[in-house]
């Protein structure tokens, strides 16, 4: 794939992906605006992160690492039938372990929210109900993995636009069904009902996509010996690390949840507040970093399978420093603007001044980390592209200490609340990228560090730069005229500061910017 087709990739998802968030916001507005902060919401949120988890490390995890790598090797070096043959292997075993997973998700489920959020055993009515509500979620689990099995074939045919725009139907069917609840025992469920219909149509909204690429029905047409396939031992080989891997990730993300429930510690509302401020956070990754990364997938795995480093390098910097040119500016503004953004969006209903208070703070400080949190997704795929997924758990092993370290430092030696949570999150979140980074180098030489180097300098002083103008300008418009106009003259100003500031100082993707509307024109 040439850097033009992977523009346009990286265009297909990063537009699915932008309405999917804006859909997103406008679930998160309605539910902020209907459950606010409260127990009923915190209950709801621990109890959907349990399936959550497990959909990263069977789901994403698996196609990420392993499914479109080994699916794009077949692909371009055996027929067609044995293609699809391991497809229809892969997809059985898939479906016997997910469904594992689910059965014994739902039995332990006591002792998982236990685990998860150990400040709710002190309040008997917000642990029963987030275990009575858990349970159901563990059947959206078994939707979504076989929605991104379907997703890493597409991915491997290059064919991004069904699997890219089936979050935004399962954003359209969850609206709904908040829009139906109230804030009530009785209306969180109405929410929990919209999950499962939304993870059904994620499936549906796939379907002819595939059976377009030569997918057929044909339940018994793959190798009675499911485990000896050699395709699928080879997925399990990648798989295994990867798992522990995203395990390890998944322990942080722990870590934060259960600071978070101790509310004596951090004080109330904190795992709404991490909730939503996370959110935002997905906003900017998701649309451009994540985009990036999985639109690069599949070229990085032919590169890596046929030798060509020197392409491989050449895609590595490419793509890195696209993340970089979106992520750090996002960073600092969402620093800058984090209490007006959060309390125009979300101040209303059962989400009042205190809700906003607390979730701006959690974003201000993970703002720090964000572009650590692309440059991360994107580089553990570089190594998933050369079927090493061991290296990656080793640094998210070594995140998950520091985060450890952090919090225990931040919030109960410190006492810096919710803002000491999300600061740890980001700072071990940056020493981990700069190791796998380290790492990375050393195995393929080639990458011309000093360039990007050079670039994410040029990037920062533009980005410094823009957050002068940001913070002077929203001083000046903060008190004499409308929020909603006086955020996006702001954000508007920023955006078009920063782009003249990088061509000033001759970034490379600010000078391609202009020569291409040069040429439009």
């Amino acid at each position: 794939m040439s850097k033009k087709s992977l523009v346009k990739s990286a265009s297909i998802i990063s537009g699915a992906t932008l309405l999917s968030r804006v859909l997103g916001f406008v679930r998160d507005v309605v539910m902020a605006r209907t459950f606010g902060t409260g127990w009923i919401a915190q209950a709801f949120f621990v109890a959907f992160r349990i399936p959550n988890m497990f959909r990263e490390l069977a789901a994403e995890g698996a196609s990420n690492a392993a499914f479109v790598p080994v699916f794009s090797e077949y692909l371009a070096t055996k027929e067609r039938r044995e293609f699809w043959k391991l497809i229809n292997t892969v997809f059985v075993a898939f479906v016997i372990i997910v469904s594992s997973i689910v059965v014994i998700g739902m039995v332990l489920s006591p002792l998982l929210v236990r685990l998860i959020a150990p400040g709710f055993i002190q309040m008997p009515e917000k642990l029963n109900l987030t275990i009575s509500i858990n349970r159901p979620l563990f059947g959206y689990l078994m939707l979504v993995c076989i929605a991104t099995f379907i997703m890493g074939v597409l991915y491997t045919f290059k064919s991004f636009f069904a699997p890219s725009f089936s979050p935004v139907i399962f954003n359209v069917v969850l609206i709904v069904s908040i829009i139906f609840a109230d804030n009530s025992v009785s209306g969180i469920w109405k929410v929990v009902a919209g999950v499962l219909v939304a993870g059904i149509f994620q499936i549906v909204i796939q379907l002819p996509a595939i059976f377009k690429q030569g997918f057929k029905i044909r339940p018994f047409e793959f190798q009675k010996d499911i485990f000896g396939h050699p395709g699928v031992r080879l997925i399990g080989r990648l798989l295994v690390p990867r798992i522990i891997g995203t395990a390890v990730y998944q322990l942080n993300i722990l870590v934060d949840t259960i600071f978070a429930s101790l509310s004596f510690l951090v004080g109330p509302g904190a795992i709404a507040a991490i909730y939503y401020s996370s959110r935002l956070i997905q906003f900017p990754l998701g649309v451009f970093g994540h985009s990036i990364s999985n639109a690069s997938l599949p070229t990085l795995s032919e590169f890596a399978a046929r030798k060509e480093l020197d392409k491989f390098a050449e895609t590595v910097e490419f793509s890195l420093t696209n993340i970089l040119f979106i992520m750090i500016p996002a960073s600092l503004g969402l620093i800058i603007l984090s209490h007006p953004i959060i309390k125009l969006m979300f101040e209303r209903g059962q989400f009042n001044s205190y809700s906003t208070m607390i979730t701006s703070v959690a974003l201000a400080f993970y703002a720090v980390g964000l572009f650590a949190y692309g440059a991360n997704k994107f580089l553990a795929l570089c190594f998933n592209a050369l079927q090493d997924t061991i290296t990656p758990v080793k640094v998210s092993g070594l995140a998950l200490l520091i985060n450890i370290v952090l919090n225990a430092l931040f919030v109960v030696v410190l006492k810096t609340k919710i803002a000491g949570l999300a600061f740890a999150s980001s700072i071990s979140a940056i020493i981990a990228t700069l190791v796998l980074y380290n790492f990375l180098h050393r195995r393929i030489q080639k990458i011309n560090s000093q360039w990007i180097m050079v670039q994410t300098i040029k990037m920062l002083l533009a980005s410094i730069f823009m957050s002068l103008v940001i913070f002077f300008v929203w001083q000046k418009l903060e008190q004499s005229c409308n929020p909603i106009v006086g955020l996006a003259i702001t954000v508007c100003l920023s955006v078009i500061v920063y782009i003249f500031a990088t061509f000033y100082l001759k970034v490379y993707q600010a000078t391609n910017l202009f020569k291409w509307i040069l040429r439009k024109a």
